[in-house]
């Protein structure tokens, strides 16, 4: 065919589409200025597998069509991907894998190339002639993530786990994608395949089981995967960090698990006023305890004060902090007049008042700023928004380390009797500053230094000022001995009739649950857990006195430490002959107890 035969073909195929449809000849002669300067054989080409593809799946010509124009300028040819385009024909509503193959194919040819487009393509097509859903999950999942910028290497690495796991047990890709992802980056590659066969099996027990089990939301899959995960687990080294926090800033602080989960965001330590939460993993010791610490100086230097906090909002124009259901300070109306711009102030907010905190802690503990600038050196900047923020905050503590004075604004955040007020002033001032970009929910996270976090993203406890030689639990707001009573009293009241209870021998099975309900939230993170949770979330005052021990929680596979306490107690009466008799009577008992439980003296 010559190409004036192809200009009057093109014509009559117009023609015909004008016929049939204004909207498909509409974006056909939209798309055409894209590929005619390729010739007219390869115009004709094109729009002939457009009209194919419309007549097969009006769906599939619209979004072939409407792709075209991306797909082009990126490409500098059209004849490869029409002919992949075409073979999406081969199967009914097969439109969303095309779109997302015209909307990522362009960009795949230019990251790796003619070859790699290929490879890409082969992939989605084996996908294809199993399921179109998972194909459409492939096509539009990006494929830079999913080679985790190690081009087709990395994506094989990710799929191959798949593919056997959908011939052998029937895993759809949609399932196993998402959470795979986060495993690849927790446990490496090698661990992916034995992650995802043991969740296949758990699906195929029960659908709903196991769809919690590949996006991460149940105990079992956090466990394997937070067993094979590198770091320091914080919660391992409990009390010595307690000690730590003894030592250098005479408090005595619960630690409890917090509520971060992998794939959701960088692991923080955070405190609701009471306890300080540790996430199940930081990436090193120095982390943990300049994390520790930090979080800790925010109670110990007052940034949850009663009297400060009324004063801070009052500032704002409201005579009293906002309390949710559980007598918690929530700091969303603190925002409420910044709209969408309560991100960029938020994160000013809480910089300023590190800062101070880091001022403070600076006096007491010898090294913790050049501790502190050791770690943050060995982090990059964040690239974006965030990163203008990180590099901000890492000059004040770079020139708070060499003695220095810091940004003018910050002076009134350095004096002994500055308080969470001032920082909030000096945050003020910051927003005024234009130098300081926009920041979006996703953004903030990075904006922080390395063992800082939100500090009014949680709703928190309001607290007594703390004096030397108060304890922990003296220093603590009546409000917060109020919902202890409350939730006492709530406890005990059943649930159900008696007759109708469920009586199981594990007596955590009769506990009530939690009262989750509450109007604070963090900030754009939705409704948080409830106060006074520890591990699975049974209620318990906190008790003091005796000796604290670990108690190995069979649900949960892992030693819960300091959870139970013995008592110890002096007996008033003895018979030695009696306690002979009983030993004699038992000792093939208490032999095998010894042996089972050796006791080293």
């Amino acid at each position: 065919m010559t190409d004036a035969e192809a200009l009057v073909e093109i014509q009559e195929i117009l023609q015909h589409l004008e016929a049939i449809s204004f909207v498909a000849q509409r974006d056909a002669r939209e798309a055409l200025p894209s590929v005619e300067p390729y010739g007219a054989q390869s115009t004709l080409k094109w729009l002939s597998a457009a009209r194919d593809l419309f007549f097969h799946d009006r769906e599939a010509g619209k979004v072939f069509m409407r792709g075209t124009p991306h797909l082009a300028s990126l490409t500098q040819t059209v004849d490869l991907w029409v002919d992949q385009a075409l073979a999406f024909a081969k199967w009914v509503n097969s439109w969303r894998a095309l779109e997302g193959f015209m909307g990522q194919a362009g960009e795949v040819w230019t990251s790796w190339g003619e070859a790699g487009e290929r490879a890409w393509y082969a992939v989605g097509m084996r996908w294809c002639g199993r399921n179109l859903q998972d194909a459409a999950h492939y096509f539009r999942a990006p494929f830079q993530e999913l080679a985790d910028g190690r081009g087709l290497e990395g994506l094989n690495e990710i799929l191959a786990p798949a593919e056997k796991l959908y011939d052998e047990r029937g895993l759809t890709l949609d399932a196993y994608l998402e959470g795979a992802l986060v495993a690849r980056r927790m446990i490496g590659p090698e661990g992916i395949e034995s992650w995802a066969r043991r969740g296949a099996d758990i699906m195929q027990s029960g659908r709903g089981r196991g769809e919690a089990y590949f996006k991460l939301e149940s105990e079992e899959s956090l466990r394997l995967l937070l067993d094979a995960m590198p770091g320091y687990r914080p919660r391992h080294h409990a009390r010595f960090l307690q000690m730590l926090l003894a030592a250098w800033l005479d408090l005595e602080v619960n630690l409890a698990d917090g509520d971060w989960r992998p794939g959701h965001g960088r692991p923080m330590v955070d405190t609701d006023g009471l306890r300080l939460l540790l996430p199940a993993v930081l990436d090193s010791r120095e982390e943990a305890i300049i994390a520790v610490l930090h979080a800790a100086g925010h109670l110990r230097f007052d940034s949850y004060a009663q009297e400060h906090v009324s004063a801070l909002f009052a500032r704002v124009g409201m005579e009293h902090p906002p309390l949710d259901e559980d007598q918690r300070i929530t700091w969303r109306p603190l925002y409420a007049r910044y709209a969408e711009r309560m991100f960029r102030f938020q994160v000013l907010f809480d910089l300023c008042e590190d800062l101070r905190v880091d001022a403070r802690l600076s006096r007491l503990i010898p090294n913790y700023l050049t501790r502190l600038v050791r770690l943050v050196g060995a982090q990059p900047v964040p690239p974006g928004a965030a990163g203008v923020y990180y590099a901000f905050a890492r000059r004040q503590v770079e020139a708070f380390a060499r003695d220095e004075a810091p940004d003018a604004r910050l002076q009134g955040l350095l004096g002994e009797e500055a308080s969470v007020v001032d920082a909030f002033a000096c945050a003020e001032s910051l927003f005024e500053d234009a130098g300081f970009p926009e920041l979006s929910m996703e953004e903030r996270e990075a904006a922080y230094l390395p063992a800082h976090g939100y500090n009014t993203g949680r709703p928190v406890y309001p607290r007594k000022r703390w004096e030397p030689g108060v304890g922990y639990n003296d220093a603590i707001d009546a409000h917060a001995g109020k919902e202890m009573e409350r939730r006492k009293q709530k406890e005990e009241q059943p649930l159900t009739a008696p007759e109708m209870r469920q009586h199981d021998p594990d007596p955590d099975i009769n506990v009530p649950p939690e009262n989750t309900s509450g109007s604070g939230g963090r900030i754009g993170a939705g409704i948080p857990m409830p106060a006074l949770v520890v591990g699975r979330g049974a209620s318990r005052e906190v008790v003091d006195t005796g000796v604290p021990y670990p108690e190995w929680d069979y649900r949960e596979q892992r030693y819960i430490a300091d959870w139970a306490r013995v008592q110890e107690r002096r007996l008033d009466e003895g018979d030695e002959a009696r306690a002979a008799q009983i030993l004699g009577e038992n000792a093939a008992s208490a032999g095998t107890c010894r042996r089972q439980y050796p006791v080293d003296h």
